[in-house]
């Protein structure tokens, strides 16, 4: 069973603003500067098409095969076998997120699991997070440091989900708001963890 394991909506809003803001301007230096109505009219699609690529990131998760595959600009793939995991870790990316890395023999891929922040709070849907925990138990050798732990951190936070709990209430969310703790108190975050 493959898997696509979403983005957080907010780096989509983010990356739609700057497309537009973008657009906006290439269209008023077209039609205000003549001298430079060339470049608008080139460098406005390049960009444009710079930023829509930044917004194709693509994460899959192969519950068959144990595998995640980040893929970016439709491009440029990352694939990490959960098999030759040699760290895996659930902590705040300093984004007010808290993501599940995994380090093994493709380099580390990172799923966003919640994000927390003024007005926005989203989380993976319950059946994505139970894969992603039942991949991780079947594929990730039991020598690997946290492992049981971020199994049951996933499964905890699926289950909270699924009855109807709210992602900023989540046993995760203290990890996505801890970015703004993390200067204050050097808290571990989940790049440290990896490391």
């Amino acid at each position: 069973m493959r898997l696509r394991l979403p983005q957080t909506r907010t780096s989509t809003l983010i990356g739609a603003a700057i497309f537009g803001v973008v657009i906006v301007v290439g269209v008023i230096i077209a039609v205000t500067q003549p001298a430079n109505r060339a470049w608008a009219l080139i460098g406005t699609p390049v960009l444009c098409l710079i930023f829509a690529g930044m917004l194709a990131t693509r994460t899959v998760l192969d519950a068959d095969h144990g595998s995640i595959t980040t893929t970016r600009v439709w491009v440029f793939r990352r694939r990490v076998d959960l098999a030759s995991a040699t760290r895996i870790a659930i902590g705040p990316n300093n984004n007010n997120r808290a993501v599940f890395g995994v380090r093994g023999s493709g380099g580390t891929v990172f799923v966003d699991l919640v994000h927390c922040s003024t007005g926005v709070n989203v989380a993976l849907e319950p059946p994505a997070l139970t894969a992603l925990a039942d991949a991780v138990e079947r594929f990730v050798p039991p020598a690997v440091p946290r492992r049981t732990e971020v199994v049951a951190q996933l499964r905890a936070q699926a289950a909270f989900l699924a009855g109807g709990g709210r992602p900023q209430d989540s046993p995760l969310a203290p990890m996505a708001t801890a970015s703004l703790v993390k200067a204050a108190t050097n808290a571990e975050s989940v790049f440290t963890m990896l490391a």
